[in-house]
């Protein structure tokens, strides 16, 4: 079985705290596999190094630009249990109104890995998809990324979504169910916005198993990270 978190951290504006608090906890430094949404470019490098150098592969896709900083999604396994087959990017297009209201560059990505685990091949995605849109873009974003998976293996796709739980959720799960996808993230708040709180954060998974799924309410970002555990047919 595999650990997991997904965690979008605002552009790590608190992410000498968040290394800090995985630094610290027990729990988190068993982590086999790390994905980060808004993850600074120019951190990557000195993240993969903070806690053993020697114990994390990862890879990076650049999703926008703002200012002069780069951010994107950052997905780091650890090589003691997983391979990385294969590493690489699809990108989902520009968001003139995010240019405008955000003053983003860059299209949004899908960061797509081929991994082996015990003998066995599975994809996992980490994406981050246009925030300043109609779900209907959303859904094509994420049809352009399961065009690119391969149903022969087990599939993760997870990361910040921006599809809001309050407006028609079950269309998106409709939508993820006709390609054989199972949310692991049910009624479950991820985000918070002022006073609201909602889910745009999910898990989603075909063919393999998500366990022990929960959140955790802690103050680094306006997202909350997303803790779970990854089984295979005849994996442990």
């Amino acid at each position: 079985m595999l650990s997991l978190l997904s965690y979008n951290i605002r552009m790590g504006k608190k992410l000498g705290a968040i290394l800090d608090w995985l630094a610290s906890d027990v729990e988190n430094k068993k982590l086999d596999i790390i994905c980060f949404q808004e993850f600074p470019q120019s951190k990557v490098e000195f993240y993969a190094n903070f806690f053993d150098k020697d114990h994390y592969d990862f890879s990076f896709s650049h999703s926008f630009k703002k200012r002069s900083n780069c951010y994107g999604q950052l997905t780091l396994i650890n090589r003691n249990k997983l391979k990385i087959i294969d590493s690489r990017v699809v990108t989902l297009g520009l968001s003139q109104i995010e240019s405008l209201v955000f003053k983003n560059k860059g299209e949004r990505s899908g960061l797509i890995m081929k991994v082996e685990y015990k003998g066995k091949i599975f994809k996992l995605v980490n994406t981050h998809l246009t925030a300043l849109a109609l779900n209907k873009r959303r859904l094509g974003q994420l049809a352009r990324i399961i065009e690119d998976l391969d149903p022969a293996f087990p599939a993760l796709l997870l990361g910040d979504l921006n599809y809001a739980s309050l407006i028609n959720k079950k269309t998106l799960l409709e939508f993820m169910a006709s390609h054989r996808f199972e949310n692991a993230t049910q009624r479950m708040k991820t985000h918070r916005l002022l006073l609201i709180r909602q889910q745009i954060d999910f898990i989603f998974h075909r063919d393999c198993q998500v366990r022990e799924v929960r959140v955790k309410k802690v103050d680094f970002s306006d997202h909350y990270p997303i803790f779970a555990k990854i089984s295979f047919l005849s994996n442990n």
